[in-house]
């Protein structure tokens, strides 16, 4: 039936236990109708598999602007999959992948599916075991990127340093259109706060970062003398 649509532009399919081979159906939809402007298939069970055979379909469809594949266990082969077919994307607006696990080799084609992609503006990478190698190498991939306005990173343990890249990546971009950015589970310290002002005072007015609680001097060296990361803290942008 959605082969052939006409009329439904809005498909909420989530939660309903999509396995592997089920991602076949949606492939072969997305190859052919041009009508789907909305896509949820979160919450349900594409793997490996299912995003390898996701991954093209995505690509040579040009008229879908939102997919969400969220809490799926979309990784490995399957991540690399869906990223490639973002790189050849020219339609799609929103991606929501939050809640997989895109890791070292997800990260790594994300990266260069952003370099090339010119129509993606809202990407959410949440929980994704991304740490501070895969950040860098997202961060690489956003250098050249100037469609993207919107960037999610929560529960992530990308780190102080991680959010202090995050800032030296931002100076050195030409005309980034990024502005607002979540890594609201991740902790920051006062020079990080001193860096992302005088960023929006000199480059970038219109950046919002949205991060956790403030680490100031007495507490941050506890934190670190226990770990570099913490997962879980409070929204102080609230």
């Amino acid at each position: 039936m959605l082969r052939h649509n006409t009329a439904i532009t809005v498909l909420d399919l989530a939660g309903n236990n999509f396995q592997e081979d089920s991602a076949r159906l949606f492939a072969d939809m997305l190859q052919v109708n041009r009508t789907l402007r909305e896509l949820n298939l979160s919450h349900n069970s594409f793997r490996e598999r299912g995003g390898q055979i996701l991954g093209p379909a995505l690509g040579n469809n040009d008229t879908l602007e939102v997919l969400d594949l969220s809490w799926n266990h979309l990784r490995r082969k399957g991540a690399v999959a869906i990223c490639k077919g973002l790189a050849e994307n020219i339609g799609l607006r929103t991606l929501d992948v939050s809640w997989n696990g895109f890791y070292l080799e997800g990260s790594k084609e994300m990266a260069k599916a952003l370099a090339v992609n010119t129509t993606l503006q809202n990407l959410d990478l949440s929980c994704n075991r991304i740490d501070r190698i895969c950040l860098k190498l997202l961060l690489k991939g956003l250098k050249a990127n100037e469609s993207l306005i919107t960037l999610k990173l929560r529960e992530n343990a990308v780190g102080l340093e991680g959010m202090m890249d995050i800032l030296k990546q931002l100076t050195t971009m030409e005309n980034p259109r990024l502005s607002n950015i979540d890594v609201s589970s991740q902790f920051v310290d006062e020079t990080f706060l001193k860096t992302l002002t005088e960023l929006q005072e000199t480059k970038l007015p219109q950046l919002q970062i949205h991060h956790g609680h403030v680490l100031y001097k007495s507490e941050k060296s506890d934190h670190l003398s226990q770990n570099n990361t913490v997962g879980n803290s409070v929204d102080n942008t609230k």
